[in-house]
């Protein structure tokens, strides 16, 4: 503990001794919480838990800027936190999170799909990362890829009947985009042209993003809702989507 009192801010490796103890709390916390909700998903030994803390702290450093890694090297090895020999000069890396919007507001979509069972989720967040809106409800669908539609086209015209017209909208189904953006797709030929319909005369736009940064609408998406669901205060979120937004707000990866 000495160390990490004792530490400044002025170089790298001082904020990096300054960030563990916090990102070592977060992940104890996490793991509490889960145990405490009866969520699955978590670590179950305090090896299981190291283990991830250093991946978590591993995609932290990845994203760093390499050449000031490099003068910290040592500490890195010796806390095992990257392998004897590995080099850092010429590698580049990026770490996956919810960006927030320049400016306007950003739309996130996803869908769970389990047998015969499918439901979509969304949440709407300004500039700012603020929520606006969050909303889960059941779909209708045979198929993942046919959910995805249907939640974005659901997702997009609830956004537009609330009064929302100028809007980013995200989906980590990359196949779900690319029939929305393909002017001869054939597939769902419906849902897509109602999907364009919807937004026709609306600054509205089309983004595929990884599943890393769209946690929120995922963890919406899988709370399994029988019916529709609306939120407008973050603290009535599920407890998986609420813990990924604040991730999201803080501009921290979950």
């Amino acid at each position: 503990m000495f160390w990490w009192l004792k530490a400044g801010t002025k170089t790298l490796e001082d904020t990096f001794k300054h960030n563990i103890p916090g990102i070592i709390c977060w992940h104890v916390w996490k793991v509490y919480s889960n145990h405490l909700w009866g969520k699955g998903n978590c670590p179950t030994t305090s090896g299981h838990l190291l283990a991830q803390i250093k991946t978590y702290v591993q995609q932290w450093i990845y994203s760093l800027n390499n050449l000031r890694l490099a003068k910290m090297g040592e500490l890195l090895v010796e806390e095992e936190l990257i392998p004897k020999g590995f080099r850092l000069s010429g590698r580049r890396f990026h770490l996956i999170k919810w960006c927030k919007p320049n400016r306007g507001l950003k739309l996130n979509t996803d869908a769970s799909y389990h047998g015969s069972q499918a439901t979509g989720g969304a949440i709407m967040r300004n500039n700012c990362g603020k929520m606006m809106f969050g909303i889960c409800f059941p779909v209708a669908a045979s198929s993942p890829l046919e959910a995805e539609l249907k939640t974005l086209l659901l997702a997009i015209s609830w956004a537009i009947r609330a009064g929302y017209e100028n809007f980013q909208v995200e989906s980590d189904s990359s196949s779900a985009i690319s029939l929305l953006l393909d002017e001869d797709a054939r597939r769902w030929r419906n849902e897509i042209q109602e999907t364009r319909l919807s937004v026709q005369h609306k600054n509205v736009s089309f983004r595929h993003v990884m599943r890393e940064g769209n946690w929120a609408a995922h963890f919406l998406a899988a709370s399994g809702s029988a019916q529709l669901q609306i939120f407008y205060n973050t603290m009535d979120l599920p407890i998986r989507a609420k813990r990924a937004y604040l991730m999201d707000f803080f501009g921290l990866p979950s």
